[in-house]
């Protein structure tokens, strides 16, 4: 069964997403020339995929346990400052 995905740590994304959009739908982006545009397009998709990884990484940190204990090779308890 899939897990529910909890859409908000992609919320970056999604801004940096609707930006672009709107951007590129700008009537002053009508002019711009082709070079112009497609140096626009990949610095904001560059980091537009940047924040989806980012997302993704949180993501799986939310979901991630954690050990409580952790024993060193001398089988003493460290303390972990959490």
């Amino acid at each position: 069964m899939p897990i529910a995905l909890d859409t908000r740590y992609f919320d970056p994304a999604i801004e940096q997403f609707n930006e672009l959009m709107s951007e590129l739908s700008s009537q002053g982006s009508q002019s711009w020339e082709h070079g112009a545009l497609e140096r626009h397009i990949h610095q904001s998709g560059t980091e537009l995929l940047r924040r989806l990884f980012q997302g993704h990484l949180d993501v799986r940190y939310a979901s991630e346990e954690y050990q409580k204990d952790v024993y060193g090779s001398e089988i003493i308890l460290r303390i972990l400052n959490l």
